[in-house]
């Protein structure tokens, strides 16, 4: 008995010194521990106090006004247009719905909506504006991406805009006399034709070298032709502060009219060239036309399934049947 409670205090004592060991602290340990506390202590401290003291800077959300009034804007028509069998907005005025005159260099988000157009075709409408794009006649509506020419058709007769006039040189010349006078912008004192410039002229504008003037008519020559300078955003390596930058010294003779591709003699290898069309949109066109005969118009090209809204605005103005 007495071996067995000597064996147990042995056991105990054993413990306390294992327990002793292994959670004491040196002195020179208790020293380190005390001084990270009191750091700890400080940056808590002063974190407190600073947040205490610091003032909140608003944030600014105007650049997503636009945006915002979109939203609320499908929010109140949502009872009221139509909706496709994909839940979307009917992207077209029917033959029941009530135009009416609209200026599209004024209107707002919600009247775009109710000519009846699609939330992502006014997105990129007020995109375009955004970048300080403005329309000076009705063709300069029929150029944008996501208006194609069914939708143009029927909202042509209520376009309204006050001034026609397209841009001439001296309202080149007045848009640079507003800029800062203190940043040569440009070299020239004419703009340029943006379908007619060549590697020399282009490389007047600033920001743009012969790399990039080259890559200019390079992507020209693929489309057949700009029919709206947002195109340029198309180009490898042009950033979008150079675009903002040049976009006031270039310009797109309202005459113009692109290179088309008839799509009922076009080969594969023809269609598949263009910037807009890939190997497989080109071989569905070709197949379509081979089950269902040659094109009737230019509309026809929105049966194949790979041609959706926003393709066919990009399209459209470079096909033909005919």
């Amino acid at each position: 008995m007495v071996c067995a409670n000597t064996l147990i205090l042995s056991n105990i004592l054993l413990m306390k010194k294992f327990i002793k060991n292994y959670f004491a602290f040196t002195r020179r340990e208790s020293i380190g521990v005390s001084v990270l506390l009191l750091i700890i202590s400080i940056l808590i401290l002063y974190l407190m106090l600073s947040n205490n003291g610091t003032k909140l800077i608003p944030t600014d959300y105007s650049e997503f006004e636009e945006d915002i009034n979109l939203f609320e804007s499908q929010i109140k028509l949502k009872n009221t247009v139509k909706i496709s069998e994909n839940n979307n907005i009917e992207p077209y005025p029917t033959d029941t719905t009530t135009l009416f005159n609209f200026n599209p260099n004024t209107i707002d988000s919600s009247t775009w909506l109710k000519l009846g157009f699609l939330p992502k075709q006014v997105k990129s409408i007020f995109n375009y504006k955004r970048k300080g794009g403005k329309f000076y006649s009705k063709k300069d509506v029929q150029k944008m991406y996501s208006i194609d020419s069914v939708m143009y058709k029927k909202i042509e007769p209520y376009i309204q805009i006050p001034n026609r006039e397209y841009k001439t040189i001296s309202h080149y010349e007045n848009k640079k006399k507003e800029s800062n006078n203190t940043t040569q912008f440009h070299k020239k004192t004419n703009p340029l034709n943006l379908n007619k410039a060549d590697s020399s002229e282009l490389n007047t504008l600033k920001g743009i070298g012969p790399v990039l003037a080259a890559r200019i008519i390079k992507h020209r020559n693929e489309l057949g032709g700009y029919i709206n300078k947002s195109q340029l955003s198309e180009i490898y390596g042009l950033k979008p502060e150079v675009i903002t930058q040049i976009e006031s010294f270039v310009y797109i003779d309202h005459l113009f009219s692109p290179n088309k591709i008839n799509i009922n003699t076009a080969t594969y290898e023809m269609l598949k060239k263009h910037p807009y069309i890939n190997h497989t949109l080109a071989n569905a066109i070709v197949s379509y036309r081979q089950q269902h005969g040659d094109y009737k118009k230019v509309e026809d090209v929105r049966k194949i399934h790979l041609v959706t809204a926003e393709l066919y605005s990009k399209i459209a103005h470079y096909i033909r049947t005919e």
